[in-house]
């Protein structure tokens, strides 16, 4: 099964990003005319913002945990040209951790997956993962077998 980062994450991220693009955006509009310079520097700072916000953006959505009944994998875009991954056998899975801090994250049902490996392998952590109960008990259920 496939498990993604959540969509209020997602819509958060877009938020946060657009306003503050258009925060820098408004200021450079307001000295403009005092400061030419200084305004073309904050549309073009602000255009920047957006630009990155689109590649976080993308690096959220491309982000997935991939659960088999013989593995766990973490597939994660950590920039628009670099992945990443982690995978553990579910027989070197040691314990599966969810961490919901947050009125937010209890009402929408998003949170931290922790998946902690058996000896020197790194154990790797999913932020702002949907419904990360149902992950953790579909590994818990896959690694004990029961």
């Amino acid at each position: 099964m496939i498990y993604r980062k959540s969509i209020i994450g997602l819509i958060w991220l877009i938020i946060k990003g657009l306003l503050l693009a258009a925060v820098i955006i408004f200021v450079g509009y307001l000295v403009k005319d005092s400061q030419e310079f200084m305004g073309y520097f904050l549309a073009v700072a602000g255009i920047i913002v957006v630009i990155g916000t689109a590649a976080y953006v993308y690096s959220y959505i491309s982000t997935y945990l991939v659960v088999t009944d013989d593995y766990v994998a973490l597939f994660t875009q950590v920039s628009v040209f670099g992945t990443e991954q982690a995978k553990a056998e579910m027989l070197e899975i040691e314990d599966v951790l969810v961490n919901k801090s947050g009125i937010f994250r209890i009402i929408f049902d998003f949170g931290t997956l922790t998946v902690q490996t058996v000896g020197t392998k790194p154990n790797f952590t999913n932020t702002a993962l949907a419904r990360p109960e149902v992950a953790k008990a579909q590994i818990i259920q896959l690694s004990t077998g029961k």
